[in-house]
């Protein structure tokens, strides 16, 4: 039927035009759907369309989005070698730690273990207006895709000038940068590039915070942590291991850095992956291997908290000046303590009537 083939071309069209956009159909009173009113063999080829759009949202990402729109809308082969583009982006990168010992003892049951650690922080960057990029074992890159090009006023690590613009040079040059994301909300909200910058780090403190909850009894973590608790006390375990384990509880570090990267497609057409590259965030994953030396699960560049709102940088810490490896330049890097974890709805965002 005519009615039926314009339906699923609108969801085609809807998906070249914006891949990231929603083409689930809601249910009316009934509680069936127009398709399931229509015919089965229309049901089945209009929901298919929908999984594959939803597979290529969930595999692609944010990152992926104009590659998917781009190759939906050509005639051709998929095409992978499209050409990057500069952007600048906060990211957040946070490894689950003990990994190796964890994924032996474990087994089949280590792919829902990452799972269950994934929904935590994949959610909380959801919420605050981010987007989950790679999944590399139990490592997580995460962005918060501020523009295209640079960010006016914003240095970088490798700058041999790192004379900072006065605040109002700043505020003014930015100040035509919105973003505009729905983050846990149905509806998009205008972000200023501050209180974007908060929104990240926002992110990652809940995620600390719930990764602590968790482990407690009752907690998402808690299945995976007196299991492998067990198992130190028996025989299956290697002597080694059996002080990582005999108190284990998920641990988890994440470290956040600022700036430029160029997003694109990386591989082949036997595989590619949408994601940034960047020495920038080389250095959110240097920092995160920092949290190990310093004893905070948490730690943010210099350049992060420069970015931040006045209020927001009343609660970080200066931690240490150090430097890292590939830059010359010394950097400061911060943390923000959590002294309460018995807050009830922790940084839960509010959501208006109109659903922003």
């Amino acid at each position: 039927r005519s009615s039926d083939l314009e339906r699923m071309m609108s969801t085609v069209t809807k998906l070249a035009e914006n891949p990231l956009a929603t083409t689930t159909k809601r249910k009316n009173t009934n509680g069936k759907s127009e398709a399931e009113k229509e015919g089965y063999e229309t049901m089945l080829l209009e929901r298919t369309i929908k999984k594959i759009g939803g597979l290529l949202q969930v595999g692609f990402g944010a990152a992926g989005s104009e590659i998917i729109g781009q190759n939906m809308s050509g005639d051709g082969e998929l095409n992978a070698m499209v050409p990057g583009k500069l952007i600048t982006s906060i990211f957040g990168f946070s490894i689950i730690d003990d990994f190796t010992e964890t994924c032996m003892y474990l087994g089949k049951d280590i792919t829902r273990y990452i799972n269950t650690v994934a929904k935590v922080v994949h959610q909380n960057a959801n919420d605050f207006y981010g987007a989950a990029n790679k999944n590399i074992g139990c490592a997580f890159l995460l962005a918060w895709k501020i523009c295209d090009g640079r960010l006016f006023g914003l240095k970088d690590p490798r700058d041999p000038d790192q004379s900072r613009l006065d605040e109002e040079s700043i505020r003014d040059g930015g100040a035509n940068v919105t973003i505009q994301q729905k983050g846990a909300g149905r509806r998009a909200k205008r972000l200023g590039v501050s209180e974007f910058i908060d929104m990240a780090v926002l992110s990652c403190v809940k995620s600390v915070y719930e990764v602590q909850q968790a482990n407690q009894p009752g907690g998402i973590f808690h299945e995976f942590n007196e299991r492998l608790q067990e198992m130190a006390r028996g025989p299956e375990m290697h002597p080694d291991d059996v002080e990582t384990f005999e108190d284990f509880h998920i641990h988890m570090g994440y470290g956040m850095h600022i700036g430029w990267a160029i997003e694109g497609a990386i591989g082949s057409k036997y595989k590619i992956d949408a994601s940034y590259l960047s020495p920038n965030v080389n250095m959110s994953a240097r920092l995160e291997a920092a949290t190990h030396q310093f004893g905070c699960p948490f730690l943010i560049s210099e350049w992060v908290v420069n970015e931040m709102t006045p209020a927001a940088r009343k609660y970080v810490r200066l931690v240490d000046r150090i430097c890292v490896v590939g830059s010359k330049i010394p950097m400061e890097i911060w943390t923000i303590d959590i002294f309460n974890y018995n807050i009830d709805n922790f940084l839960k965002p509010e959501i208006d009537d109109n659903g922003v």
